[in-house]
């Protein structure tokens, strides 16, 4: 139960859930962890510490729990917290490493060490005849360069997936990524996995409506793409939806020019760093705020998101096209408000 509440984002009950199983089972230790990972996605985080040092009365010290700690000190911008958990993971030879160092290179606009770090990786799981797990991270790669506008990159890991794996789940990442791009398969993609697997729940009334509503943004369609995400509603902020339906919608809101209504669709997501430390839309949802803020005519806190933005993504990639429009963007606001 607890597991089906975090995918349909009931993390309260599903919190609820894990609770009552460590009082049946104290040792097991996936009851113990998404305890942890659930209080850290609603930002209760000195619970989440309690719960990892709880557990640890009853099961193993583990490199997982010391990953969790060093995402939540990650989300806090405790750098005491975050050297000391990385400190552990090293002494212990802990394979969690490469994961902190992939995911802190996505938070932070390092895109060329994302893709060495996944790049290396992809290829230990094919050697390992894992090939849907590298698929996914090519996929991850295409997703985070389609999100900051570097096109050509996106389809070039698109199509690295596809030679990699065919699953269910990779085919799902094709459509969302083409949607993005605006690309002119993405119809078809999109009816493709929608036929294939439009029973489960998750593609009929979130996955596929993300990507027509990514879809109808590239071509300016706001209004159609705030109406298709209406039924991921229910699902917010669970595993199925993430960060993306917000931003999405966000994103639908300042193509019809409500800037108010965008600005409070990115402040979700800000508001929940806790939800996934490494993803790359926590900061781009500032960037979005700034131009939302900007639509409003409230040029003061614009430029203080444009700023929040800057300093997150201060050692980001130069040729990255989302960091070159921001900077020119904070520039032209910044002459004005002096």
């Amino acid at each position: 139960m607890g597991y089906l509440y975090y995918r349909t984002g009931q993390i309260e009950r599903a919190i609820e859930e894990y609770r009552l199983g460590i009082e049946v089972d104290p040792k097991r230790t996936f009851l113990h962890t998404n305890l942890v990972l659930g209080y850290q996605r609603i930002g209760r985080f000195d619970e989440a510490r309690a719960a990892m040092s709880n557990a640890w009365k009853h099961i193993p010290e583990d490199d997982y729990g010391h990953f969790l700690l060093h995402g939540i000190a990650f989300a806090q911008n405790d750098r005491a917290g975050v050297e000391r958990e990385i400190a552990w993971l090293r002494a212990h030879g802990s394979d969690s490493i490469g994961r902190i160092e992939a995911g802190t290179a996505k938070v932070t606009g390092k895109l060329a060490t994302l893709r060495v770090n996944h790049e290396r990786e992809a290829q230990r799981r094919i050697g390992a005849d894992n090939r849907e797990g590298a698929a996914f991270l090519y996929g991850d790669l295409a997703e985070a360069h389609a999100y900051v506008g570097d096109a050509a990159r996106a389809r070039q890991y698109i199509a690295r997936a596809r030679s990699v794996s065919a699953d269910s789940y990779v085919v799902d990442f094709f459509m969302y990524v083409l949607a993005l791009l605006g690309a002119p398969e993405a119809d078809a993609a999109i009816a493709e996995s929608a036929k294939r697997f439009g029973t489960r729940t998750a593609v009929k009334s979130i996955w596929v409506p993300q990507a027509r509503a990514a879809l109808e943004i590239s071509r300016g369609n706001g209004a159609a793409a705030v109406e298709m995400l209406r039924s991921t509603e229910p699902y917010e902020f669970g595993q199925w939806t993430g960060y993306h339906s917000a931003y999405l919608r966000g994103l639908a809101y300042l193509t019809l020019g409500s800037g108010a209504d965008a600005a409070r669709e990115f402040q979700k997501i800000i508001d929940r760093p806790g939800f996934e430390p490494f993803h790359e839309l926590r900061p781009l949802a500032l960037l979005q705020q700034a131009r939302a803020h900007v639509h409003t005519g409230n040029r003061e806190q614009g430029l203080r998101r444009y700023q929040d933005f800057l300093a997150m993504w201060k050692d980001a990639d130069a040729d990255i096209p989302a960091l070159r429009e921001a900077k020119l963007e904070y520039a032209k606001l910044s002459s004005a408000v002096k």
